[in-house]
């Protein structure tokens, strides 16, 4: 029987470029899109709609929307975190939106505003909302493996998110492991617990542990996983976690699968990452020379 195959949602250009502390010009966002689909890579994370005070370097949103054209490419998408995001998504023509709510109270508090309660009960209308407009919703569960402050996260929070996300109409569920808490135990036990309430396998984000992405990766595999957020070069993180560690590299996991299971290409794929690569270094020089 043959191996299913594998989707790379492509993350770089929200997780990663929200993490700099220089501002990437909108038209090298823009170039970078092309680039990216050009190699390739047809799920794409655009940006976030997101307060512009709270993540400056998404600030254009608009428009670098306008530069790409979601309405003509279903495999964009943008991150919405309140009603007001998810508007602005919807009239710049996307048609897939991705939102997330957090497993950890502090977290919660910290990223989205509210207690997880408050957080879910959004949630669950902003899912609504967007599919009377026509839009696909991912919905991710934030600190799904451990949170540096709460610390363990029990695992019946996590399906009893992954259940009401479900039950609330998402498209699909995914886990985040935010900070690089992921163990290939844990990560066989909470795919397994949230496959069980959600009736499929959620996609993964996962944070690099230094030494043991691959393990979380296998590990992911063998649990039914074939749905992965990744990032070229690594970059990336979370502004509202300080201790949060860079993404699972997209060259890493095409050149660990390859291109039968993935559908992309790794020399192409390392193209689009030198090209991403010398953009960051415009705008911020120590933080590429990191990457």
């Amino acid at each position: 029987m043959s191996e299913q195959k594998i989707i790379v949602t492509e993350v770089s250009l929200r997780d990663g470029l929200q993490e700099l502390s220089g501002f990437v010009p909108t038209a090298d966002k823009a170039e970078c899109v092309r680039r990216f689909a050009a190699a390739g890579l047809s799920e794409i994370e655009v940006t976030s709609f997101v307060r512009p005070d709270r993540v400056p370097q998404l600030a254009d949103a608009e428009q670098l929307s306008a530069l790409v054209d979601p309405a003509a490419h279903p495999g964009y998408s943008a991150l919405v975190l309140n009603h007001r995001g998810l508007e602005r998504a919807l009239a710049a023509g996307y048609r897939s939106v991705a939102l997330a709510v957090s497993a950890s109270e502090p977290h919660s508090l910290e990223n989205l505003g509210r207690p997880i309660p408050e957080a879910l009960e959004a949630a669950r209308a902003m899912i609504a909302a967007a599919q009377r407009a026509g839009a696909r919703v991912r919905a991710g569960i934030s600190m799904a493996f451990g949170c540096p402050v709460e610390g363990d996260i029990p695992i019946e929070r996590v399906r009893s998110l992954v259940r009401a996300l479900a039950d609330g109409g998402a498209d699909e569920i995914s886990l985040a492991d935010t900070v690089g808490l992921a163990t290939p135990g844990g990560i066989t036990e909470r795919v397994s617990a949230a496959s069980t309430a959600a009736g499929a396998a959620p996609a993964l984000h996962l944070h690099d542990r230094p030494g043991g992405i691959l393990d979380n990766v296998a590990a992911a595999l063998e649990a039914g996983v074939t749905h992965f957020d990744c990032s070229l070069t690594g970059i990336g993180g979370c502004p509202f976690s300080p201790v949060a560690v860079g993404n699972l590299a997209t060259e890493t996991l095409v050149g660990r699968l390859g291109l039968e299971r993935t559908g992309l290409d790794p020399e192409a794929i390392a193209g689009a990452a030198s090209f991403l690569a010398d953009v960051v270094a415009r705008a911020e020089p120590l933080t590429a020379a990191r990457t």
